[in-house]
């Protein structure tokens, strides 16, 4: 629960999303149904920028598609997600300098709002979360199939007779696929290399997934292998940069 004099600099926290921010207004103290105006009050009152423009109703219906809140005839309230989720922002907004993660994780985070697909975006969302508190091995392993779920849906939204073209030509057994579940199917190596066919990616691009590929496998599984910081980091901005912000 929050105090509404913490509430100001939370809704200022940088990178956060209005989505963020509305639900953050549910859970001020004293808690109860609010209504979307009261919402926008209290993010006016807070000196947020355009607060006044904004459109606090498709915010709340938003997080309610999120899980994070549900429209009752009193008002809008988190439920048990959201409130979940606004204990992560909470921390996430009271992480000193030194704490704070780096560069390409802040990044994920803040394009988090950009990714439509609930399941995708919920993948994302865990991942910036296991970097954030250090859980690399799971950053790594999250992150990975979050890009791979990004490619999926530009697949199936515009190459998917392309791809499946090319997919019967290289392995004899293959079925058309119509939804991500069925493209899961295929080996994620070969997966890479029906992009490149397709022309969805280059063969430098391809070699460089094929890193974080290897590397997602060695931190899937447990190993001797030595999990840095820095390594994580690169993973992350390299699907950062060939897959969430192309797709």
């Amino acid at each position: 629960m929050i105090n509404a004099s913490d509430l100001k600099d939370l809704l200022h926290t940088p990178g956060i999303s209005n989505r963020s921010r509305v639900v953050l207004c549910l859970d001020v103290s004293p808690v109860a149904p609010r209504s979307a105006t009261e919402v926008r009050g209290m993010i006016v009152n807070a000196g947020v920028v355009n607060a006044g423009k904004m459109s606090v109703v498709t915010y709340l219906e938003r997080a309610r598609d999120s899980g994070w809140a549900r429209k009752l005839p009193a008002g809008w309230e988190l439920t048990k997600t959201g409130i979940a989720h606004v204990a992560t922002l909470v921390k996430h907004a009271a992480m000193t300098t030194d704490d704070a993660p780096p560069e390409p994780i802040k990044t994920l985070r803040d394009h988090l709002q950009l990714i439509a697909k609930e399941e995708t975006r919920a993948f994302l969302e865990e991942a910036v979360q296991c970097a954030e508190r250090k859980l690399y091995r799971s950053a790594v392993v999250l992150s990975w199939v979050g890009a791979v779920a990004v490619l999926d849906d530009y697949i199936i939204a515009n190459k998917l007779n392309e791809f499946n073209a090319e997919a019967r030509k290289r392995l004899s057994k293959w079925k058309d696929a119509t939804n991500g579940d069925e493209l899961a199917i295929m080996r994620e190596s070969d997966f890479l290399h029906v992009l490149e066919a397709t022309s969805v990616i280059g063969k430098n691009v391809r070699e460089e997934l094929e890193g974080c590929l290897k590397y997602r496998n060695a931190c899937g599984h447990p190993s001797s292998l030595k999990i840095v910081e820095s390594r994580v980091i690169a993973h992350v901005e390299t699907l950062l940069a060939n897959v969430f912000k192309r797709f």
